[in-house]
């Protein structure tokens, strides 16, 4: 009775007892305490680790902190002749940004270039970007090969190239942008660009093109636009926009 037998004529085969772990409920994770004392610690939300508490005594679950953070990513579909990245700026948060692109293909051999947009979504096409471009070539039927490039000078345009030549549309190739403060209303904006794919009717090869340019204005910028000269990105092509925490 009570728990308790009677040994005069029974014996226990099996007696449970009471658990700490009973009432703890579905989806926890069970740890125990400085003292051994066991606790039950809820599941956290989706993407989320186990971590130490800030106090070391602990577990807690939260989110992987990055110095890296993806800011947007777009798709290419439609036959798009442009790509707007626009409203993803913050300089209080970000020193610097990166654009990142995947091209699988162009419609024909074009030219792939960059303006900035406005708050208005408006494109800054001033002839005030100043560039310097340097880049190697190899000759598609010998040996021979070299390297070129241009100073800033002069040199001004109404845009942003990554390179000088057109690139291959039979060819998949990389782009690559990256810039610093473009919302400042008192400073020049500075990028540098990079190509992968490069040729001048399949007679030369370019090894990568990397351009720097100064866009000579105090104007803020809120976005980037991508473009070509003509013609579209083939569907697929993805780009990829991160920023840098401060």
């Amino acid at each position: 009775t009570s728990g308790t037998e009677n040994s005069t004529y029974w014996k226990f085969m099996a007696k449970g007892v009471a658990s700490e772990l009973s009432g703890l409920g579905n989806n926890k994770i069970v740890t125990t305490d400085g003292s051994g004392n066991v606790q039950a610690l809820s599941i956290g939300s989706a993407n989320q680790v186990l971590q130490t508490n800030s106090s070391a005594n602990g577990f807690q679950f939260g989110t992987i902190s990055s110095e890296i953070v993806k800011l947007a990513e777009v798709t290419t579909s439609s036959n798009a002749s442009t790509l707007d990245m626009h409203g993803y700026f913050d300089d209080s948060a970000y020193y610097s940004y990166l654009m990142k692109a995947s091209i699988i293909g162009l419609s024909g051999n074009q030219q792939n270039r960059m303006r900035w947009l406005t708050a208005s979504n408006t494109e800054y096409s001033s002839s005030s970007y100043a560039f310097g471009h340097d880049y190697m070539y190899r000759h598609n039927n010998s040996n021979t090969g070299g390297s070129g490039g241009m100073n800033f000078g002069n040199n001004y345009g109404d845009f942003m190239r990554f390179s000088d030549w057109s690139q291959h549309s039979g060819r998949t190739f990389e782009l690559k942008a990256e810039f610093t403060n473009p919302t400042s209303s008192s400073k020049y904006k500075t990028c540098s660009l990079y190509c992968s794919n490069g040729n001048d009717g399949d007679t030369y090869h370019v090894s990568g093109s990397l351009v720097h340019t100064e866009t000579r204005t105090n104007t803020a910028f809120t976005g980037i636009r991508l473009y070509l000269n003509g013609g579209y990105y083939l569907d697929g092509s993805v780009f990829k926009l991160y920023g840098y925490k401060k």
